[in-house]
């Protein structure tokens, strides 16, 4: 399908559009998880001034896409506008205000992000708005790509044990590699993706290729820094919830899904929950459930609700991802309670002055 796809390309880029589409076509009716070319295909339906086939090409991959840039740029090709994020202000909150607060911290996906505030204000019954703070991300703290490369060498040294010794010398060969380099990190990572390309297997290859760039942040550092920056709110009840795309850590863990500080702040990251990470299949609303499930776990947390034992419930701690995708949409009913308790109206204290 490479194949086709790189001829699609080829007519577009000469501008022979019609012939482009067909080709387009036919590829995403055999990968139509390719939201790389749905996006390219809309783009040539859009050159056509078919405007309405376009528009449905772009809202595919923002159906189903959970790359960042492949999803801004299909927002515009699916007329939908620019997300907008502006600054915290905290003279516009009310003294007796029930908000919590979304900060994107980093390039984060604000289209996920603001469908998330609106299912949050649904579950919650509260006020939900997204703003920014002046936030800057620190430096990472360590790099996973040592763990990675010793995956690879355990998957290269099961193939070589399957195969006759000799094909396997010659794969090594074909790809101007050897077998001291397979020691070595950098390389056996390169020396893998080489070898996914060949296969025409386009996806593995990307993701192989990432793990050079395992970077991963300090979760403790990454709270601390986001505290300091959260401003003494005139409302005792507002909390605030940081969002990134990148992979944090606590001292002892291999990776987080969020870190809170209890009555104050939590960070939350979606990192693992995307299918990029485990070479799964892209699937936006999968992504955006364990989002929800994780949101709704730290909500409670910043707003004093003890961890939850129900495993159906969304904000029982799960310890993978397996876990994750088995919770119910619906918070149980000790959940319900506790927000119920925590957003009940407070009689604010007298101002002495008053």
């Amino acid at each position: 399908m490479n194949v086709v796809f790189t001829a699609a390309d080829a007519l577009a880029d000469a501008g022979r559009l019609v012939e482009a589409d067909h080709y387009y076509l036919a590829g995403l009716k055999m990968q139509p998880h390719d939201f790389g070319h749905h996006l390219r295909y809309s783009q040539v339906l859009a050159k056509e001034n078919k405007d309405a086939e376009a528009k449905n090409q772009a809202q595919i991959v923002l159906n189903g896409c959970e790359d960042l840039a492949l999803v801004n740029k299909a927002m515009a090709l699916a007329g939908v506008q620019p997300i907008q994020v502006t600054p915290y202000d905290d003279k516009a909150v009310r003294p007796d205000a029930i908000l919590l607060v979304l900060v994107p911290l980093g390039d984060v996906d604000l289209l996920m992000l603001q469908q998330e505030q609106k299912k949050l204000h649904e579950e919650l019954g509260i006020d939900v708005q997204i703003h920014s703070l002046p936030f800057t991300m620190g430096k990472p703290a360590r790099n996973l790509m040592h763990d990675n490369a010793e995956s690879l060498r355990e998957y290269w040294q099961r193939v070589n044990e399957k195969e006759d010794p000799r094909a396997f010398s010659e794969m090594l060969k074909a790809e101007g590699a050897t077998a001291d380099d397979l020691k070595d990190d950098l390389k056996i990572i390169r020396f893998t993706a080489r070898v996914m390309h060949r296969m025409s297997d386009e996806d593995k290859a990307a993701q192989i290729e990432q793990m050079a760039a395992a970077d991963q942040w300090s979760a403790e550092d990454m709270i601390k820094d986001f505290a300091a920056i959260i401003p003494t709110t005139a409302s005792p009840r507002v909390r605030f919830m940081g969002v990134t795309s990148d992979d944090i850590f606590e001292k002892g863990t291999r990776f987080l899904f969020a870190y809170y500080m209890t009555d104050r702040c939590a960070v939350i990251s979606y990192h693992r929950f995307l299918a990029s990470t485990w070479g799964d299949v892209p699937n936006r609303m999968r992504l955006s459930r364990r989002f929800h499930y994780q949101c709704l776990a730290d909500a409670g947390y910043v707003y004093g609700l003890p961890r939850c034992t129900d495993p159906t419930c969304p904000r029982c701690y799960p310890n993978g991802l397996e876990e994750q995708d088995a919770k119910s949409d619906k918070l149980c009913d000790d959940c319900r309670r506790g927000f119920e308790k925590a957003f009940a109206p407070a009689t604010l204290p007298k101002n002495p002055q008053d």
